[in-house]
């Protein structure tokens, strides 16, 4: 699922303290799940809810752009994007 290069980026996302936190989730759901976690099991351990993880796991898979990770985001802030990460 995923290639030595994103995994490391992803990894770097969950390190940095300058990224949204919604970001930070959303890297730790697709490693959980690169790494065969079950989705009940990763939303559990972060405390979220099934319907999140289910829902940023599929996004990831589908992505057209590693840029689906963020369009979420809530447009009054500033955006961090995924895809200076993993470009």
């Amino acid at each position: 699922m995923l290639n030595e290069d994103e995994r490391s980026q992803l990894i770097s996302i969950t390190r940095s303290r300058s990224i949204l936190a919604a970001l930070v989730k959303r890297a730790r759901i697709v490693l959980a799940a690169a790494d065969g976690e079950p989705n009940s099991a990763i939303a559990q351990r972060l405390q979220l809810t099934r319907a999140t993880v289910d829902k940023w796991r599929l996004r990831f898979l589908d992505r057209a752009s590693t840029d689906s990770m963020t369009k979420c985001a809530p447009a009054s802030r500033a955006r961090s994007t995924m895809s200076g990460w993993l470009s």
